[in-house]
């Protein structure tokens, strides 16, 4: 976009103003000629949005510390009085500051991380004797609304924390299976989990939400579904006599995964760094089953040996394919 004549800037500046005021021009749209007109500095815009989120995040860290320091010489009263207040508080900034500002949405996430506290403490005061998990899912279904109505990708991002952190709380307390089946049944759930919340991510995208065009949600999530299917993969490649019936499911739906990500970050969505999470995740089990093949058939140092050798040739494989595929997405040449 041309930049604008610094001398007409005011005068453009005051009928925005003018529109605002009388209703013609919404708060959003104000802002963004706001930035038509006067259009910010990439890196101040990445530090003032940085040390915002930074600053809520230390200030969270200080209230748990707090809490934990001065647990014994402070009643009960005192102690959800405190959080209670933040919370309001948290709660009420938000709402005057509006959720469709950053410095509102922080204030909502810090309000949720309070939450999470205020559930703690209860716990702890009452000594209810629920599970862990019990919590964090109560905390997960506290936050759902304004996690919903914020449109803040790390306030969703905290609540797929939390309800990741109450399945695999859950499959750990509750069920505690002692057999060795069903034992990659959490990890199999919970690439489930992040693989729902990648086609959510994707839809919106698609359907213009701006909010969550943020690439490293994007690469975040796929990791997500990538790490806990490899987990499994790994574990039933190494395992002489696989037991868990859950294995060949995760070996079926790491199968899958691979086929749906490189097919869509190549020719839907092209996007060389979750190719480069898709091409990982291949050699890491690709050098598992190589390593488990050689360690069978040769000696120590034979094996040590090839395996590095192994190392070496796929990942300079992978290598070789991303520089290709790099090349293509940029549209130029793949002879040089």
């Amino acid at each position: 976009m041309a930049e604008f004549d610094p001398v007409l800037r005011p005068a453009r500046r005051a009928g925005l103003e003018a529109l605002h005021a009388a209703g013609l021009l919404s708060a959003p749209a104000r802002r963004e000629a706001i930035r038509c007109i006067r259009p910010p500095h990439r890196w101040w815009t990445w530090a003032d949005r940085t040390l915002l989120l930074l600053g809520a995040a230390l200030l969270l860290a200080g209230v748990v510390f707090f809490f934990a320091w001065n647990w014994a010489a402070m009643g009960a009263a005192l102690k959800f009085g405190l959080i209670g207040a933040g919370l309001v508080a948290c709660l009420v900034a938000a709402g005057l500051v509006g959720l469709d500002h950053l410095v509102g949405q922080t204030l909502l996430l810090a309000a949720s991380v309070l939450v999470g506290v205020f559930l703690a403490v209860h716990g702890q005061v009452y000594q209810t004797g629920a599970d862990a998990c019990e919590l964090f899912l109560a905390w997960a279904v506290l936050i759902l609304g304004w996690t919903a109505l914020a449109r803040f990708a790390p306030l969703w991002l905290l609540w797929l924390v939390v309800l990741n952190t109450a399945v695999f709380l859950y499959w750990n307390q509750v069920v505690a299976v002692e057999s060795c089946r069903f034992q990659h049944a959490p990890w199999v759930i919970l690439a489930l989990v992040h693989a729902a919340a990648l086609a959510g991510i994707e839809a919106g995208r698609r359907a213009g939400r701006s909010w969550l065009a943020a690439p490293w949600l994007r690469w975040l999530l796929v990791t997500g579904v990538l790490a806990w299917l490899v987990i499994p993969v790994a574990v039933v490649t190494l395992a002489p006599e696989p037991t868990d019936p859950w294995g060949g499911v995760a070996v079926l739906l790491w199968l899958a995964a691979m086929s749906a990500a490189g097919w869509f970050y190549r020719f839907r969505a092209p996007d060389l760094p979750a190719l480069t999470l898709f091409a990982a995740s291949n050699c890491v089990v690709l050098l598992t089953l190589i390593g488990r093949c050689l360690a069978e058939a040769f000696e120590d140092a034979v094996f040590l040996l090839l395996l590095a050798l192994a190392v070496l040739g796929i990942v300079g494989l992978a290598l070789l394919w991303l520089r290709h595929t790099h090349r293509a997405l940029a549209g130029g040449s793949d002879d040089r």
